[in-house]
């Protein structure tokens, strides 16, 4: 998945990964969203791979989600995406300090149909194949 500056490699474990197609994943669910900067060429313009994306620089950061029982019974109200959690890491693996509202609020418009995940669809129609 590229952004217009980030590379984004996404990853899930395998609770996850048993998940049906109309159903929420499971409780030990973990989604995993390693982001790498975009590498730049000598002009300093974003440097494409012979498939026209962007290649990978150095490690930004990770994202992580993970489901587990009444998790997200923590979460304030207005933005409870069912039993996900956040979690943000550098490179090192220290934890980022993050504000996760933009998270929940970028993942609640998806809804339990979609189990607040984004590219739900995509991942199960590229599983088939």
């Amino acid at each position: 998945m590229q952004k217009p500056d980030a590379v984004r490699d996404l990853y899930i474990n395998p609770i996850a990964a048993k998940a049906e197609r109309g159903q929420p994943f499971a409780k030990g669910s973990v989604l995993v969203m390693a982001i790498y900067n975009a590498r730049k060429n000598t002009e300093e313009t974003f440097e494409k791979g012979t498939d026209g994306n962007l290649v990978k620089g150095e490690l930004a950061k990770v994202f992580v989600m993970q489901k587990g029982p009444e998790w997200g019974k923590g979460a304030p109200e207005n933005l409870e995406n069912g039993d996900w959690i956040y979690s943000a890491f550098k490179p090192n693996g220290e934890r980022l300090d993050v504000n996760y509202t933009p998270c929940r609020s970028c993942h609640l418009p998806l809804g339990e149909s979609k189990d607040y995940v984004h590219r739900y669809d995509e991942y199960f129609e590229k599983r088939m194949h």
